[in-house]
């Protein structure tokens, strides 16, 4: 009788510990806002040569204007603290002559992707840490220069996702990232 009234109050406080561990969900519509964040951020840092440069040379004045969109659309998502120098630099202009490389040629055109592992570290209200990780889609096709148009579309899904740490805030009624840990253990 003492053994069970034991192990029934050692699960009781076990209980109450693993429910105390656990953080609180932020409402439905933000934490859609969250992902919504996350992934665009992740898609945007991938090389991708934008519809209006098929088939131009990236010279110096193209390369500036894919350099500023793409620098936009990172601040949409984050913000100057979220965003690592190095993805928003040239560096990121190398990884679109890159990538046309390992794609013989093919202009890698979109990125599609989704959030599969998701989990709260901590936070409420306005600020949360999140653990994630997207999965991502890259979409290519060859430009047709005689047709004007892309030819011979291909696409590959990557079987893992880099699960990184994710601090988002509310800014402006936005969810924006603040801080990106990228070096955490594991992948999903």
């Amino acid at each position: 009788m003492i053994a069970v009234a034991a192990a029934i109050a050692f699960a009781a406080v076990v209980s109450t510990a693993v429910r105390g561990s656990e953080q609180p969900a932020p409402p439905a519509g933000d934490e859609a806002a969250m992902r919504r964040a996350i992934t665009t951020y992740e898609l945007e840092l991938e090389p991708a040569v934008p519809q209006k440069f098929y088939g131009r040379q990236l010279t110096i004045g193209p390369c500036i204007a894919l350099l500023k969109t793409h620098v936009q659309r990172l601040q949409e998502v984050a913000t100057s603290s979220g965003v690592y120098p190095i993805d928003a630099g040239w560096l990121y202009l190398a990884s679109i002559k890159r990538q046309i490389y390992e794609l013989h040629g093919a202009l890698p055109v979109a990125w599609d992707g989704k959030v599969v592992s998701w989990d709260i570290v901590e936070g409420s209200g306005d600020r949360y840490v999140v653990r994630a990780a997207v999965q991502q889609t890259l979409r290519w096709a060859t430009w047709n220069a005689k047709k004007k148009q892309l030819v011979h579309p291909g696409s590959f899904t990557y079987s893992s996702a880099t699960t990184k740490e994710y601090t988002l805030e509310r800014v402006n009624g936005s969810w924006k990232i603040t801080k990106v840990a990228r070096d955490l253990n594991g992948s999903a």
